[in-house]
């Protein structure tokens, strides 16, 4: 089967649908959101912002093109290759748009038949993040592209996921692993119940303050996310700094 990832606008997608399902690792799905907007650090955007020491912009997988996130993550043409031999679990080939957050609602919509708790939905998550994952290292601690061994890691976090999410699925881990349809075909397997709570504003004279972070255990690496926000203004608003108030920020 052969199938074309037709272009949608991304006005008309319900990008909280389709990221935060709960279904891949909370940092992964932010990681994932992350890649849809376009903000994370890669080489061209670090360049054009003045924060790149070297004048090394080129992809480190393919050495070929900038490294920009619809490159490095969609169209070069080695990690191509992982987006194709996943979908050729399912008998799918695409032709697939640039742009990350069409590609990635194009990819739910392609295998629409299957439930909301197909395998297939869980792949988008695991090959961008074992991708950023591999160009780290490839860049910060000299390691090296296996392809053999990028395409296992795929498989194994997809599916490690996955039964997380739905432990009652009768499927070994090793049966998912090379061949992760198999699961599509026994669904009588329940999700794990989750609670989703909505963000809610803070009082008015107040700031709300979400914080997320991960770190590497034994190194000193961290990452932190933080979102400060008022009753009314975003931290981006110019008027949220002029109107802030000295209590407002105990």
């Amino acid at each position: 089967m052969v199938s074309k990832l037709y272009e949608v606008h991304s006005s008309n997608v319900e990008w909280g649908l389709l990221v935060w399902r709960g279904i891949a690792p909370p940092k992964v799905e932010l990681f994932t959101w992350l890649v849809i907007r376009k903000r994370i650090p890669v080489k061209g955007e670090l360049a054009a912002r003045g924060l790149l020491v070297d004048n090394n912009f080129l992809c480190p997988l393919c050495g070929l093109f900038t490294e920009e996130v619809s490159h490095l993550l969609f169209s070069c043409k080695v990690m191509w290759l992982i987006w194709m031999r996943c979908a050729a679990f399912w008998g799918f080939s695409f032709v697939g748009p640039n742009d990350p957050g069409t590609f990635f609602s194009s990819w739910h919509e392609a295998n629409a038949s299957h439930s909301a708790n197909s395998i297939w939905h869980l792949f988008p998550f695991a090959i961008l993040w074992t991708i950023w994952l591999l160009r780290n290292n490839i860049i910060f601690a000299n390691g090296r592209l296996d392809f053999v061994q990028l395409f296992f890691l795929v498989r194994t976090r997809a599916t490690v996921w996955f039964k997380a999410r739905f432990p009652d699925c009768s499927c070994s881990v090793d049966d998912l692993i090379s061949d992760p349809t198999i699961a599509d075909k026994r669904r009588t397997f329940k999700a794990l119940a989750s609670v989703k709570q909505r963000w809610e504003v803070p009082p008015s004279g107040f700031l709300k303050l979400n914080v997320d972070g991960a770190m590497i255990i034994g190194d000193e690496t961290t990452l932190e996310f933080v979102l400060i926000r008022s009753a009314y203004l975003s931290v981006r608003d110019p008027l949220f700094w002029q109107n802030l108030r000295p209590f407002d920020m105990v």
